[in-house]
């Protein structure tokens, strides 16, 4: 299971963090990529001996926090550091705690976060990769199926680009002919 998990920390956990924290906090000297990987790299070696859960930075943490107002290191470190006192002194009362929490709060979390990597990650795309954007998470979504989508999103790019001779624009002329 290692091995498949690999290409997606590497993207979120490191890749996408360096990039959006750039975007984020252009004053702020970016995360070096080896620097994040060395990290997450010794979050999990030192975790497993406490049999933690495999952990790793993320943007979609990284854009959540920004939306709700943390805009330095201060802020994940208290949020850190709250979160390991209750975790030592709560412990197992906890539980109750985090099951009693509404499922709804967490989706507007969520759903905030992902409004936050959507606009950075839509940004310099153009028009057309917009709506190939769309059509990959709606087939995405449609078939619950990343590969389906990734592949519906693939094939809608190809399609127009060849009703666009190659020069992208495409989209736009593909719906204006009817196809």
């Amino acid at each position: 299971m290692a091995l498949a998990q690999l290409p997606l920390t590497a993207l979120n956990s490191i890749i996408a963090v360096t990039a959006l924290s750039t975007e984020l906090l252009p004053e702020v000297p970016a995360p070096s990529i080896t620097g994040l990987g060395i990290s997450v790299a010794m979050m999990n070696l030192t975790g497993m001996w406490f049999r933690a859960m495999p952990v790793c930075h993320g943007a979609g943490g990284l854009a959540g926090q920004w939306r709700f107002g943390a805009r330095s290191g201060a802020a994940v470190m208290v949020l850190g550091m709250v979160k390991m006192v209750a975790g030592v002194v709560g412990g197992h009362q906890l539980v109750g705690v985090l099951k009693a929490f509404p499922g709804g709060v967490l989706g507007v979390m969520l759903v905030a976060a992902a409004v936050e990597l959507a606009k950075v990650g839509l940004e310099g795309l153009g028009e057309d990769g917009v709506v190939v954007a769309l059509v990959t998470a709606g087939a995405m979504v449609a078939t619950r199926n990343a590969g389906v989508g990734f592949v519906v999103g693939w094939m809608w790019h190809w399609a127009c680009m060849a009703v666009d001779g190659g020069e992208g624009g495409g989209e736009r002329r593909a719906l204006l002919r009817g196809g």
